[in-house]
């Protein structure tokens, strides 16, 4: 029977336990597959792992994420639609650059003109149109009415001072190549409710799981889909008590203001505080709660007391139960809860290590699989959990770990080599950053050269005074005086002369001494290393240009050419460049912006890309899990680490955009960075079974 049914749980091992007895009942045709939709790659591969433990099996199974399960169904129901609608972030901010430069000197755009006369830098335009696809993109999901008003024509009197978004989106909307999702989402709620498409064209079941939190926006599409096929979402919650109503000291004060009754206290609008670690840190989840209240789904509850005789039980249980904490009279402390204030990110790890070491000795049951350590910036911390965790050479002190959701970039040798290769253009050419390049297996591949010549390079570069720059020029773009000395042309130079000239190599030839460093063959190696740094100048050259975006696809294909060989395609990361370049070629015929750019815009580009595509990676796959903290990420573990809990790091801050017309007029599930932390934090919190530990830098 069709229908939106809800099961809520504190317990996400209870969830997915209720999720693998609904699969094991076929819903569809023999061999269709099962929907699941998830938030994260991670949540994915934790699922997938236990319903093979729970059912023997984990098979025919598909993990969208929520937005990309809306594109398959508006694309299951209307087949017409292209492969992109012009709106994906990206792409829309391209569409942006192009629109304003024809808009610009109109009086309604007289704000955009004058914030970018003041700054004539094309990157400063471009980090413009990102925030600006970003912001029309959250319109979408949390003002598709003002949305569809401005495409009717009619503006808001508060919107007057910002005239230009509504006429740059209907610009927008009128030249993409699809309708908006907003726009088909409507279509499609009004094809469900009428019951006049095919049915075959939707799965025959949809679940979806560890979903704390869904915009109003997706939530009224799954109770409208509910109606034509089962839907079941799993959805964990903190509090088995009804606590859409209780609100922060914080909270309940600024209410107060707003309704002038300063003074009067919480009880005059009938609010609540219950637990305080809930009110503060649970609007997220309070929302949703309210939201699915009045949604009217069918909910089941399957909640489990946590343990009473350990710390982190009572918080869990104080939170389940909706109670403020009492006193612990004589209670003793069982380490289930702990907070370190470290002097550095370095000492950090090191504590963490020596604590895990000592939990690993006094609960022998407990394997490293079981601890997740989380962190908001794992790219700061992967640096020092590598030389801690990975530096042990004793096996008694040797903890098996595994890194996350650190970028392709990072890891991968051949695009940190590429990204490397694209900071020439405003490099000086130091001796220490051209030789790092060679670092890269691919390419010394490509030119040539042993790993073991480059310590023989780096002695021969050293003798010859190279200290940095490609020559006399270098120094005159940097506004000092022009000279040649210790600059990579003077060393080659002398260098060659040094081979050339007889052993004793310290005569003065034509104002040049000689080097006597090499002899024999080495003047082969000497040889191949000019070649590639003839390839680093040149592209210097090319970088330092601007060009149109399908140019710079063609230029960056030619130095990944000139620099990989074709055999570094196995690593993955030369396939990966070709894949960043060709999407890079096709914003601009995509877009319609043919204006020549710097090669800020194409970096900043092709790293977003990069970035999105890491989140996810390496997450359980075997020993101590290090990540970073992400939404909607509550995979329960035995023992959950929470590391650089700065006070400047999490929460973070909501980005203030002076533009960003929903902080006119916010509306309950509106996005917010800060409380999707707060509420991370405590789904964190919930899911430790025997520890939590908490680290940040406070001590100097």
């Amino acid at each position: 029977m069709a229908g939106l049914v809800i099961i809520t749980s504190n317990r996400m091992d209870v969830l997915v336990g209720h999720l693998a007895e609904l699969l094991r009942r076929p819903a569809g045709p023999p061999l269709s597959p099962e929907t699941i939709v998830v938030q994260s790659r991670g949540m994915e591969r934790w699922v997938a792992m236990e319903l093979a433990r729970l059912n023997g099996i984990s098979a025919n199974l598909r993990f969208p994420f929520p937005n990309a399960f809306l594109e398959s169904t508006f694309r299951a129901l209307r087949p017409d639609l292209p492969e992109r609608s012009g709106f994906e972030p990206d792409l829309l901010a391209f569409r942006i650059m192009a629109r304003v430069q024809e808009r610009i000197g109109q009086p309604e755009f007289a704000p955009l003109r004058r914030f970018l006369d003041r700054d004539h830098r094309a990157a400063k335009f471009y980090q413009l149109a990102r925030k600006m696809a970003d912001l029309f993109d959250q319109y979408l999901v949390f003002r598709p009415d003002m949305v569809e008003r401005w495409e009717q024509g009619r503006i808001d009197p508060g919107e007057r001072d910002w005239e230009w978004q509504p006429l740059l989106w209907r610009d927008l909307a009128g030249t993409a190549p699809a309708p908006h999702r907003a726009r088909l989402r409507r279509e499609l709620l009004t094809a469900l409710r009428k019951a006049a498409q095919e049915l075959s064209a939707l799965p025959p079941r949809v679940c979806i799981f560890g979903i704390s939190y869904l915009p109003p926006f997706h939530l009224e599409f799954f109770a409208e889909l509910g109606r034509v096929v089962p839907v079941t979402l799993f959805s964990l919650t903190p509090c088995r008590e009804y606590w859409a109503d209780i609100a922060s000291e914080h909270e309940a004060d600024r209410r107060l203001r707003r309704g002038g009754l300063q003074g009067t206290g919480a009880s005059a609008l009938h609010l609540e505080s219950g637990n305080r670690l809930l009110a503060a840190w649970g609007r997220q989840g309070r929302d949703f709660l309210d939201a699915v209240t009045e949604s009217g789904a069918d909910t089941e509850e399957h909640f489990v007391d946590p343990d009473p005789g350990c710390l982190i039980g009572r918080v869990q249980a104080d939170i389940l139960n909706l109670r403020e904490p009492q006193p612990l009279p004589a209670w003793r402390p069982d380490g289930s809860l702990q907070v370190h204030a470290c002097h550095s990110p370095m000492r950090e790890i090191e504590v963490l290590h020596d604590q895990l070491l000592a939990m690993f000795e006094s609960e022998p049951d407990l394997p490293p699989r079981d601890v997740v350590v989380m962190t908001p910036d794992i790219e700061t911390y992967a640096p020092f959990i590598a030389a801690v965790f990975g530096a042990q050479t004793d096996p008694r002190r040797r903890i098996p770990f595994t890194i996350a959701d650190r970028s392709p970039q990072r890891e991968g040798p051949t695009l940190q080599a590429f990204f490397a290769l694209l900071d020439l253009r405003d490099s000086r050419f130091e001796t220490a950053d051209i030789l790092r390049l060679l670092e890269a297996p691919s390419i010394r591949a490509k030119f040539n050269l042993e790993e073991a010549e480059v310590p023989r390079l780096e002695g021969w570069v050293r003798r010859a005074r190279v200290c940095w720059g490609r020559d006399a020029t270098t120094a005159r773009e940097l506004g000092l005086p022009p000279h040649a000395q210790n600059t990579w042309r003077a060393g080659i130079e002398r260098l060659l002369l040094g081979y050339a000239l007889p052993p004793c190599g310290t005569e003065v030839f034509q104002g040049v001494r000689g080097c006597n460093a090499m002899e024999g063959s080495d003047v082969r190696v000497v040889g191949r290393f000019l070649e590639f740094l003839e390839h680093l100048f040149d592209l210097s050259d090319r970088l330092r240009r601007p060009h149109r975006l399908g140019d710079w696809r063609d230029i960056l294909r030619a130095a990944a050419a000139e620099f990989f060989p074709e055999e570094a395609s196995g690593e993955g990361g030369l396939a990966a460049i070709h894949g960043l370049l060709q999407e890079l070629g096709a914003m601009e015929a995509l877009s319609g912006f043919t204006a020549e750019v710097p090669l800020d815009i194409v970096r900043a580009f092709l790293s977003s890309r990069l970035e999105a595509a890491g989140a996810g990676r390496g997450f359980l796959s075997g020993g101590v899990t290090f990540c970073a903290m992400l939404p909607m990420r509550a995979i329960p573990f035995e023992v959950v680490c929470l590391i650089g809990m700065n006070h400047d790091a999490f929460p973070r801050d909501d980005p203030r955009l002076t533009f960003n017309l929903m902080g006119q007029a916010p509306r309950p599930g509106d996005r917010s960075r800060r409380n999707d932390d707060k509420y991370l934090f405590l789904e964190s919190v919930m899911a430790a079974r025997r520890r939590l530990y908490i680290s940040y830098v406070g001590q100097s």
